[in-house]
Parts: C-alpha cells; sequence; structure tokens
C-alpha cells in the first residue's frame, strides 16, 4: 500500500508521518487490496479550538473509493479518530462483500485464481402451438 501524506498550513514533522503510517497502515490488515492511500492534513484558523485540525484520508481499493474527514483540537487526537471511521467504512464495505454472495470470506472470493463454472441450465417447460395461416381481418378479430 503506498501512502500519501501532504499538509496544507502546517509543516508535518517526522514524528507525525511516523504516527500517521502507524495508525493508518493497519488498515491493510482489514483490506489487503488497497492500492493507493492519500492523507491530507490541514490547519484552519478557526474561532472554535476543537475543529482546528483536519485530516482526510482517501483510500482508493480496486475501483472502490472510501473518503474519511475529521476534525480535531489536537492533530492525534484526528487521526486517531478518522483511523476509527475508516476501519468502519472497510468493514462496511467487506459486509456488502459478502452479502452479494462473492464467497463466505473476501480473501476467497476476491483473490481466488480458479474461474467459477456457470450452473447448468436445463429445460423446465416445452409449450407447443399449432399455428394456421390468417388474413389480416382475423387476426385484429382475435386479437
Amino acid at each position: 500500500m503506498e501512502l500519501q501524506i501532504t499538509g496544507k498550513n502546517i509543516d508535518l514533522s517526522s514524528a507525525v508521518r511516523r504516527y500517521t503510517e502507524r495508525k493508518l497502515g493497519k488498515l491493510s490488515r482489514y483490506l489487503p487490496n488497497i492500492i493507493e492511500s492519500k492523507v491530507e492534513i490541514f490547519e484552519e484558523k478557526t474561532k472554535s479550538p476543537q475543529h482546528r485540525f483536519v485530516v482526510q484520508v482517501t483510500i482508493d481499493s480496486g475501483g472502490t473509493l472510501l473518503r474519511g474527514e475529521e476534525r480535531g483540537e489536537d492533530l492525534f487526537s484526528a487521526i486517531d479518530k478518522v483511523a476509527t471511521i475508516m476501519s468502519r467504512q472497510i468493514e462496511h464495505h467487506k459486509g456488502k462483500l459478502y452479502e452479494k454472495g462473492r464467497g463466505s470470506s473476501l480473501a476467497r472470493s476476491e483473490f481466488s485464481e480458479e474461474i467459477e463454472t456457470p450452473p447448468q441450465r436445463r429445460v423446465v417447460k416445452v409449450k407447443r402451438f399449432a399455428v394456421k395461416p390468417m388474413p389480416v381481418a382475423e387476426a385484429i378479430d382475435q386479437m
């Protein structure tokens, strides 16, 4: 998984980068086919200190985009909150895959190399009709 961390209006220290990589790197355990993750960290000049830091995470998982945004008073608490949100979204996504009938487990359904054969179809009922030629006027009357 490739993790891109960018900061706007803030200088990101190496401690913040390590903490973000540690918290969001765990998400690849839950969903192994994550291609790319983007983390954007903002510092906004707001009157409310509870909404000072904004952390946005976008995960690309083979065509499925999962996005989470969280605000916090402290940068580390905002990262914790967004990691919780993303793990919940991943669990929800995996539940949808399970409910669609893609197999009993995510690993078995998405990553199996075997090609499933479609079920064999069979004819259940055959109907036969005797058709005779008729003029247009009689066909209109029949309808």
